[in-house]
């Protein structure tokens, strides 16, 4: 008896040795990311202009990224291309550049310090990700174009009593 005691000790204390460090590594990510956030951050200096600096490069390639991951998206659509990748060009095609992208758009704000506001941020996510399917539908040639659908169904009460 006291020799499984012993063993469930044992491989607790070693699992124990394992995970416990691992655990720490990734608690600690949030905090690295936020002193990476914090080393890019300046002060806001109203009417600066941009030039091409390290922030503009940021920009352009989580741009990039986005990009890409919007293609990955529209080739494995069913109705365009259907390509029916696997679980690992998923991760690397499209979350991959998506953590990417996301990181390097916060890295760009807090280096140029640009005032978002919740009004504008749902205005231009709403206008880029109509703008976005449509314009994807019209290069496809697999929809058309009919302003009427599209203004109806923006406009149409979703609830009824």
């Amino acid at each position: 008896m006291w020799t499984l005691i012993a063993t469930i000790i044992r491989n607790i204390f070693l699992n124990w040795l394992v995970i416990l460090p691992l655990l720490a590594a990734v608690l600690l990510l949030p905090h690295l990311y936020l002193a990476l956030v914090q080393q890019f951050y300046q002060p806001v200096q109203p009417l600066a202009k941009m030039t091409l600096n390290s922030a503009t490069a940021i920009l352009l390639v989580s741009g990039v990224a986005h990009r890409d991951r919007l293609r990955f998206h529209r080739a494995h659509l069913p109705s365009y291309g259907n390509a029916r990748g696997d679980q690992h060009k998923f991760l690397i095609w499209s979350l991959l550049p998506l953590c990417l992208g996301a990181v390097g758009l916060t890295l760009f704000w807090t280096m140029e310090n640009f005032p978002v506001t919740l009004g504008g941020s749902a205005l231009l996510g709403a206008a880029a990700g109509g703008g976005t399917w449509t314009a994807v539908g019209l290069l496809a040639r697999t929809r058309r174009w009919r302003p009427r659908t599209s203004i109806g169904a923006a406009w149409r009460p979703r609830w009824r009593p």
